[in-house]
């Protein structure tokens, strides 16, 4: 889905100003292009290397450009523990601060 035919985007993936996203790479660039997961995910999903993993080291505050979004099986009642997620391709603009 083309990010102007969705709708409720902010509802889904959170503020794309000032996000935190995780990864096991300590490196991010401006112009980057990664992947996140709708906000409600209690799993941890490497933005960088677009998985679900656990114990992820790197916390990257950004700002970020929402390019496409696929909510093809995204149901809101299954997205927070078990799969059914939305997915959203963005451009890093920004990093704002980078962390542990």
């Amino acid at each position: 889905m083309k990010v102007k035919e969705a709708t409720n985007l902010e509802n889904i993936f959170g503020e794309l100003s000032k996000k935190t996203i995780w990864t096991d790479d300590p490196m991010l660039e401006p112009g980057q292009t990664i992947k996140i997961t709708n906000s409600n995910c209690e799993f941890e999903y490497d933005s960088i290397h677009r998985k679900f993993n656990k114990n992820l080291m790197y916390a990257f505050i950004v700002d970020l450009e929402l390019l496409e979004v696929n909510l093809s099986e995204y149901e809101p009642s299954k997205s927070n523990n078990g799969g059914c997620y939305a997915y959203a391709e963005c451009r890093v603009k920004k990093i704002i601060e980078q962390g542990y």
